[in-house]
């Protein structure tokens, strides 16, 4: 086949060498890429079928290609048409995705930024949460501590009045019991019992509103002789009376005012008792709510960097289909260029085999001894 094509090329030459014309259109079939396609098919269509190479026979061959290449070249271009079209229906598709995107990621950031906010000042609000309750914990911590301390101080007050009151009343009976019996001196057993509640009064701390030093005094004198006087010791009686019921009268004072203070203490500590509860609740709550709030803050940057990513990715298709379009446009600019170029190429040989074939032919069987060309 090397041969005939070899013989086909010298007889286009020959014919050009008749007209500069022609041979400037065959060196430029013959160098270009579509001169050299047609050629092939026409020599290789020849081989195969064993036709004689004559003029009708590449006409032929030559209306065939042309004929299949404007068909190629029609179906191209509806593919063409058709391909921009999706090319374009597709990236805008592909940008409104993108955008689209572009814009959730956006919003989960923003939404993102929101729980941030909110979390700082939820944050906030449960540490003077927590501040509120350790101060109301504080006060009634305070209170119950000055709770005890008056409980303590009222138990004191009122066994101490008591034991003022009953050393009072034996001091009493103990001057009653001598004017029963005559005597010179004091008894040993009246001295006695005398210095016993002396002793104990001595140890008493609690003033008796003022109080202690006028018994203390009037304890001494009952150590005195003058207690054997008669007119001294209803003075005695009467002193000793009246102090029982200044002591008396302190007592009922002291119960009014431990009712008072038992009262408020109640209230007071059942306040802060219930501040207490609800500044408990509203600080477990907001720990609650912001334990959740770390939660949802944790899905929202997840969205934000699952949306930026998609946003990402659809701009990499975009850019890649955009890509693809194209070199769609221009594999098809090139094939147009091509078709063209066949087309040209075609019209040429068969302008040229029209008028010089014939002579060319006969030159060429006797310069080459072929036969059955």
């Amino acid at each position: 086949m090397k041969f005939t094509s070899a013989i086909f090329l010298l007889l286009i030459l020959v014919q050009f060498a008749y007209t500069s014309k022609s041979k400037q259109v065959l060196e430029l079939i013959q160098n270009s890429e579509e001169g050299k396609e047609i050629l092939d098919k026409i020599f290789l269509q020849t081989s195969l079928t064993g036709k004689k190479l004559d003029a009708k026979t590449v006409n032929a061959i030559l209306n065939n290609i042309k004929s299949s290449t404007q068909g190629i070249n029609k179906e191209r271009t509806s593919l063409q048409a058709k391909g921009v079209k999706t090319c374009k229906s597709e990236i805008t598709s592909m940008s409104n995705i993108f955008h689209d995107l572009t814009g959730r990621a956006l919003t989960a950031h923003r939404h993102t930024e929101q729980a941030k906010n909110r979390q700082s000042r939820r944050e906030i609000f449960l540490s003077r949460a927590n501040e509120e309750l350790e101060h109301y914990q504080t006060i009634r911590g305070f209170i119950r501590d000055n709770h005890k301390i008056w409980k303590k101080f009222h138990t004191g007050v009122k066994a101490s009045q008591n034991n003022v009151i009953d050393w009072l009343t034996r001091a009493n009976e103990h001057v009653r019991d001598l004017g029963k019996s005559a005597f010179v001196e004091l008894p040993g057993t009246y001295k006695s019992n005398l210095v016993q509640i002396t002793a104990d009064f001595e140890q008493l701390e609690d003033n008796l509103n003022g109080l202690k030093p006028v018994i203390s005094n009037l304890l001494q004198l009952l150590n005195t002789n003058n207690v054997s006087k008669s007119d001294f010791r209803q003075k005695i009686h009467s002193i000793i009376r009246h102090l029982i019921e200044a002591i008396g009268d302190f007592k009922r004072q002291q119960e009014e005012e431990n009712e008072f203070r038992e009262s408020l203490y109640t209230s007071m500590e059942t306040l802060l008792t219930d501040a207490v509860t609800n500044a408990d609740k509203v600080a477990k709550g907001l720990k609650k709510l912001t334990k959740e709030a770390e939660k949802k803050i944790k899905l929202l940057k997840d969205n934000a960097s699952w949306s930026n990513q998609l946003a990402k990715e659809a701009k990499t298709v975009v850019d890649q289909r955009a890509d693809e379009c194209r070199l769609f446009s221009t594999f098809n600019a090139r094939q147009e260029i091509h078709h063209a170029k066949k087309l040209s190429a075609i019209t040429n040989i068969q302008d040229i085999l029209s008028d010089r074939f014939g002579a060319l032919s006969k030159l060429i069987e006797e310069k080459y001894e072929i036969k059955d060309l």
